[in-house]
C-alpha cells in the first residue's frame, strides 16, 4: 500500500545557515562569504533556496553605505540566483 501526506510548501522555511538544530539536511548550504559574512536565516519565506541573509561581521561593512542600516545585508536569494547562473 501507499500513502500520501499534502504540505503547503509555503508555509514551511528551511534554514540553509550553520548551526541551526535537530537534523536539518539544508544546514551549512548558504553562500555566505565565511570569512566576511555571518548567516541569518529569514522566515517566513516558504521552502525555497536563499532564505536567509549576509550579514557583515565586525570589522568589515556593506560596500554600499546610501542605504539604511536594516538594509545593509546580502540578500541570499539574490546570491543563490548568480551562483546558479555561474554554475551554467
Amino acid at each position: 500500500g501507499t500513502s500520501g501526506i499534502d504540505i503547503d510548501l509555503q508555509k514551511v522555511d528551511i534554514d540553509q545557515c550553520p548551526g541551526s538544530s535537530g537534523s536539518n539536511v539544508f544546514a551549512e548550504t548558504d553562500k555566505c562569504k565565511k570569512e566576511t559574512t555571518k548567516c541569518v536565516p529569514v522566515s517566513g519565506l516558504g521552502f525555497r533556496r536563499g532564505s536567509y541573509r549576509c550579514e557583515c561581521k565586525d570589522g568589515f561593512y556593506f560596500p554600499e553605505t546610501q542605504l539604511s542600516d536594516n538594509l545593509r545585508y546580502f540578500n541570499g536569494s539574490i546570491i543563490e540566483m548568480h551562483f546558479e547562473k555561474k554554475l551554467k
